[in-house]
């Protein structure tokens, strides 16, 4: 079932892994001249919503989204009796997608210059994503869960 994209798609879709924000964070926290900075962990060239929708598409072997719904159309529908309690998460999921923002990485650079941490770009690792959601949602089968062995404590 091919579904239009709730909005235009052209926005920039800010997605980072989270051992990036981990690691990261980590390395920008124990700095002293990070103290009273913001920092924003973001993807430097994220992908617009179309992009990201129809890499899920092509790795999920399923029909990428046709055409678009304009958002206040989207808003609407969604908040019709009936759909309207289904649609609190997608209505808050249309704002994002319907908003360019922009975020202020000024500082960061500057505080993981000298590391090896960088955020890979989305199409680097959208594939396992992809195939973790496709194997959690199969009905019936249990996911492999690492056991506390499996987890490398850095305070340990």
């Amino acid at each position: 079932l091919r579904l239009p994209l709730l909005g235009r798609g052209d926005r920039p879709l800010h997605l980072v892994p989270i051992d990036y924000v981990i690691d990261a964070a980590w390395h920008i926290g124990r700095r002293e001249s990070s103290a009273g900075k913001t920092f924003h962990l973001i993807d430097p060239h994220p992908l617009t919503a179309r992009a990201v929708f129809d890499g899920v598409a092509e790795h999920a072997h399923t029909e990428k989204p046709r055409g678009s719904i304009p958002g206040p159309i989207a808003r609407a529908v969604l908040k019709t009796p009936g759909l309207a309690r289904l649609g609190r998460g997608p209505l808050a999921f249309v704002d994002l997608l319907a908003h360019a923002v922009h975020y202020d990485q000024t500082n960061t650079p500057e505080a993981l210059s000298g590391s090896r941490i960088v955020c890979p770009p989305l199409v680097d690792y959208l594939g396992t994503l992809v195939q973790h959601v496709l194997d959690v949602s199969k009905p019936g089968e249990p996911v492999a869960r690492p056991s506390s062995d499996d987890i490398l404590d850095p305070l340990a």
